[in-house]
């Protein structure tokens, strides 16, 4: 028809060439909003290092006249920007000296707060008095050598959600920790962190 003029371009079109920076603007607002959200999903499991403060009860067994004991401090640092909760009764450490186990506990229920650490002490207790006779005359030998003796602490904590705020259902996440923890309580190094999920 004469007179009258038919444009194939809509409105978003138009609009866009308008503002030819706008798409741009766009996306670097999604990215910038991505990214935080991302962050806030990835879960990564609480560093943890292990120190033997005290013990006793590490005499050969024909002379003990207690259980291997060993005061043991756990000390777990969140790098998340939540809190991470683990279950009381669930969680359990064992100390052990060249693969054998000595000691093991239970250990409490405890949170670690969003981007902080905290600190868990517990006293980790034999079943039997003393150590087998080979591997205090091991232990004695590094001592004599003034080697440093190492022990290995296993902990398992059970946490219930691996993100609480999110709405997806996660499944439950068991973390196991492999600790060196030295007897004479110098500074620990950081656990090895081994995830499964419970199902």
């Amino acid at each position: 028809m004469d007179g009258i003029l038919v444009s194939d371009q809509n409105w978003w079109t138009r609009f866009l060439r308008r503002h030819p920076n706008l798409d741009l603007v766009l996306f670097l607002v999604f990215m910038a909003l991505l990214g935080p959200f991302v962050c806030w999903l990835v879960y990564r499991p609480p560093e943890v290092s292990a120190t033997v403060s005290s013990f006793r009860g590490l005499d050969p067994g024909h002379r003990a006249a207690a259980p291997p004991t060993f005061a043991v401090t756990l000390r777990a640092r969140n790098r998340d920007a939540w809190r991470h909760c683990f279950k009381p009764g669930n969680g359990s450490a064992v100390v052990s000296y060249a693969g054998v186990p000595l000691a093991r506990a239970d250990l409490p229920g405890f949170c670690v707060p969003a981007l902080s650490a905290a600190t868990v002490r517990f006293v980790a207790t034999g079943d039997g008095f003393g150590m087998p006779d080979e591997l205090h005359e091991s232990m004695e030998g590094q001592r004599a050598r003034r080697e440093r003796v190492a022990l290995a602490v296993r902990v398992r904590l059970d946490e219930d959600l691996v993100v609480p705020h999110n709405p997806v259902d996660w499944s439950p996440m068991l973390t196991l920790y492999w600790c060196e923890a030295m007897l004479d309580g110098h500074p620990p190094s950081q656990c090895a962190a081994f995830r499964m999920t419970k199902r």
